[in-house]
């Protein structure tokens, strides 16, 4: 937009008339300067959402709408989401640059990754891991190198899709090992959608889904949990919360329990959304979704973000580094223009 550089601007006039406002700090020796400052992130991040408009236009709404949360809400944690978000869009719409020609290399480094976690799943299985002191303590409990069972099982079921028929197998073995019954169920359903012409690959994927089921006990009681606390987050509402929520990072601020376990996270990222952004960040998202609905079907990179949704509804694939990383990788690969250059 040729009017952000205005924004910087405005700034230069607004800055020096807000050193006296306790905004940014309750203390006016340190508001002095710590105000300007949360302000002048703000406007920086204003002209982010901007540039990003001009790529994506409902992206650039969505980063708008978390940095205007971010100015009523003022805490630490609503900065630091709204930044990691921001920066997060850009991130993205770096990837959707990557060239076509060099997308097989893109999907070898991914498949890459999975074979990785895959064969260290093994060895822990085994009950040996160089990476974790040795001789694994637990090892009906493999982790991969990412330190939680439930991790690992997202970053392969998202990867899954897109490794080559051959080393499905692989794959799908190393989910069943994680006993991540999401994990399983996400995977399979992305290759049903992939090979959903061949009834080997539909075979394995459907028995690989089923042969997860060993403990049904375990399973109920991590729903029961779960859904406890998604009960909790959706009767503690008033009308202005359903609308546009409680502000970025306001579940970390007050996590739920529900049977003695502390959820930091709600589990399900829509939910999560819907608590912090209210129905404002959800139709944010819808519209995006819509919007790029036709290359999100286009395969295999579809595929692997339907595994990523899947696994958004009983994880946070997108409040973890690792996967959060993935997740962008993949959007941002199945968004991809034709022509990168054109955009």
């Amino acid at each position: 937009m040729k009017w952000t550089g205005w924004l910087l601007i405005g700034g230069i006039v607004l800055l020096p008339l807000v050193t006296w406002w306790t905004l940014a700090s309750p203390n006016r020796v340190l508001a002095v300067r710590e105000t300007p400052t949360w302000l002048l992130t703000i406007l920086l991040l204003l002209v982010l959402a901007s540039w990003v408009w001009d790529q994506d236009r409902w992206l650039g709404a969505f980063i708008a709408y978390w940095v205007l949360w971010d100015m009523p809400f003022r805490g630490p944690l609503a900065h630091e989401m709204v930044l990691l978000v921001a920066l997060g869009a850009v991130g993205l719409c770096a990837v959707r640059l990557i060239p076509r020609s060099s997308h097989p290399s893109v999907r070898f480094v991914l498949v890459g990754v999975g074979l990785l976690q895959c064969l260290s799943i093994f060895g822990q299985t085994m009950g040996y891991e160089p990476l974790w002191a040795g001789l694994m303590t637990t090892p009906n409990r493999p982790v991969g190198t990412l330190g939680n069972e439930t991790w690992v099982a997202t970053l392969l079921a998202v990867i899954a899709p897109l490794a080559p028929w051959y080393l499905l197998p692989l794959f799908f073995l190393a989910l069943y090992l994680t006993h991540s019954l999401m994990g399983m169920v996400a995977a399979s359903v992305a290759v049903l959608i992939l090979y959903r012409e061949s009834y080997t690959v539909i075979t394995l994927a459907y028995a690989g889904a089923l042969a997860l089921i060993v403990d049904p006990s375990h399973l109920l009681a991590s729903w029961s949990i779960r859904w406890a606390v998604w009960m909790q987050a959706l009767t503690d509402q008033t009308w202005l919360t359903v609308l546009i929520g409680r502000g970025p990072g306001a579940w970390l601020m007050q996590p739920r329990m529900a049977q003695g376990e502390l959820f930091l996270w709600a589990h399900n990222e829509f939910l999560q959304l819907f608590y912090e952004g209210g129905l404002v960040a959800l139709v944010l998202l819808a519209g995006w979704l819509w919007a790029h609905r036709t290359p999100l079907a286009r395969l295999p990179y579809g595929a692997s973000v339907v595994a990523l949704g899947g696994m958004g509804l009983t994880m946070f694939p997108f409040h973890l580094a690792i996967t959060g990383l993935l997740g962008i990788v993949v959007l941002g690969m199945a968004t991809a223009p034709e022509d990168p250059c054109a955009s």
